[in-house]
């Protein structure tokens, strides 16, 4: 068997569900679901998954730029040093954000901020 795969999903509505994703990957044997907040607590658009198996990656990168709602939805593989990279560095913006047991730190790279 092989390791457990992340993806990251971009341009979801922002009433999407951890159930809407699941239906939305639905072949895939889903782990762990991240809904990513912005500053003020609300959701952001974007969630990250961990997948079971490889397997389950190629069933979720099938549905790269399907719809959910009236959004299309990106679909990315979230490779492992990049993982690393945002756990371990203290430039990013670490953030709560709320998954099944609601204490699951996560870190988002915030980019395009006004420089004042």
């Amino acid at each position: 068997p092989s390791d457990p795969v992340e993806v990251e999903l971009e341009g979801l509505p922002w009433k999407a569900t951890e159930e809407d994703i699941r239906r939305f990957l639905n072949n895939c044997k889903i782990l762990k679901i991240v809904m990513i907040l912005n500053e003020q607590g609300k959701p952001s658009g974007q969630a990250r998954v961990q997948l079971d198996s490889e397997d389950d990656f190629i069933r979720a990168i099938k549905c790269h730029k399907n719809v959910l709602g009236s959004r299309y939805i990106v679909v990315r593989k979230v490779e492992n040093k990049e993982h690393r990279r945002k756990q371990g560095s203290n430039k990013e913006t670490s953030a709560k954000c709320i998954s099944a047991n609601r204490n699951f730190p996560f870190q988002v790279k915030l980019g395009g901020l006004p420089w004042k």
